[in-house]
């Protein structure tokens, strides 16, 4: 996911896998509040838990098809790219 800065206005790149990891260090108990504290805290709020549940689930099959065949599944582009 490519996020912009709210003050500099620049994009920097946010892996599925360390939202998913945000979401799951809170649900475990992470007792931190304040996102300027907490990257896992401003992390675990880009994406509906439940949608990254659901794409994990679509993703896991093809990834493990293409895995036995001695190849990696890739995202190349976007459907909804500006």
């Amino acid at each position: 996911m490519e996020v912009r800065c709210p003050s500099c206005g620049q994009t920097y790149d946010v892996s599925v896998a360390n939202i998913l990891k945000s979401q799951r260090m809170l649900n475990e108990g992470c007792a931190c509040r304040s996102e300027s504290e907490c990257a896992p805290l401003y992390l675990s709020a880009l994406l509906n838990p439940g949608d990254l549940n659901n794409l994990h689930d679509a993703w896991e099959k093809p990834y493990q098809q293409a895995a036995a065949h001695g190849g990696r599944l890739l995202v190349l582009g976007s459907a909804h790219s500006e």
